[in-house]
């Protein structure tokens, strides 16, 4: 038997037995059969942990009987071809469309975690992006559907034409921050490592898991200004194709001017980005913050390698 004596060991563990039924599945389209075969994989993989030593407080998820349960009810009573009817459940529900919507996500987005993050790379806009980022969604809103409101699609690739490093931004957000503890757990089922808020305030970053497409993912509250930062950059570039185009142009001539340089990159982006808030009519005290958190000799402090925003 494993034991979850642990947050550490219990949080792997989740991930595990997460991974090990996606990977065991064979996803059919029928409610009915993927629900049933899931449930199968998830006795198996609890028949070999012994629960009685996972942390007080802590089980739930994958590691949760009647949450799978549930789903096989719900999928046992749906009709062949059909998904469970999640309505008003207040258990999270198992996305599973989540599978077959990642196998359609384009090869450039399925790169190892090893690829060196490090070397800017920007490339013109990807049609795929959007799709890539659906699949990421339905993966993550199966783990936090019960305490998130919603998962966006933030960053560069979320703009329609503009150029972007090919790697999706997703911010999860939650009512407030007393429901950020329960959406950091709930994560960590499906293999996210939280980081801390990198300097952030209002912002927590998570590693991904290994074999997804790249994507930093974060998570706020609602009325959190980093999540507001995000949300008006995004929504001014997709109503200004103009501003857009001339922020790709920028971003690509300072990651060929500054390829191994990420402070030099985020510094020279930083005065467009700032007009962009400005524009939008963001408070000028949390801009202040943005341009100090931005500035070259603040960035690698402020936000961490590989985890920066537009």
């Amino acid at each position: 038997m494993r034991n979850a004596s642990d947050t550490d060991s219990y949080t792997k563990l989740c991930g595990e037995v997460a991974l090990t039924i996606e990977g065991n599945v064979n996803w059919t389209g029928s409610a009915k059969r993927d629900a049933d075969a899931a449930l199968v994989v998830f006795k198996q993989e609890l028949a070999k942990i012994d629960l009685s030593t996972a942390p007080a407080g802590l089980t739930g998820g994958a590691f949760d009987p009647e949450w799978w349960l549930k789903i096989s009810s719900r999928g046992s009573n749906a009709s062949e071809g059909s998904q469970p009817d999640t309505t008003n459940s207040p258990s999270p529900s198992w996305d599973l469309s989540a599978s077959r919507s990642l196998s359609v996500i384009p090869d450039e987005f399925t790169k190892k975690r090893q690829t060196d993050m490090r070397t800017i790379v920007v490339v013109e806009y990807d049609p795929g992006w959007p799709e890539a980022f659906e699949g990421l969604r339905s993966r993550v809103w199966a783990a936090v559907s019960d305490v998130a409101l919603s998962v966006e699609h933030v960053g560069s690739t979320s703009v329609p034409g503009l150029a972007a490093k090919p790697i999706i931004d997703i911010s999860v957000v939650v009512r407030e921050k007393l429901d950020v503890p329960a959406a950091i757990s709930r994560l960590a089922t499906f293999g996210y490592v939280h980081r801390g808020n990198l300097g952030i305030d209002g912002r927590e970053a998570f590693d991904s898991p290994e074999g997804l497409p790249m994507h930093n993912l974060y998570l706020c509250a609602c009325n959190s200004p980093a999540l507001a930062n995000h949300l008006a950059v995004r929504d001014y570039l997709r109503t200004h194709p103009e501003a857009a185009t001339e922020y790709g142009e920028l971003k690509k001539r300072l990651a060929k001017e500054f390829p191994d340089d990420i402070d030099s990159y985020i510094d020279g982006k930083t005065d467009m980005l700032l007009s962009i808030l400005r524009a939008t009519g963001f408070p000028s005290e949390h801009i202040r913050e943005i341009e100090r958190a931005n500035r070259k000799r603040n960035y690698k402090h402020a936000l961490g390698l590989g985890q920066q925003i537009f």
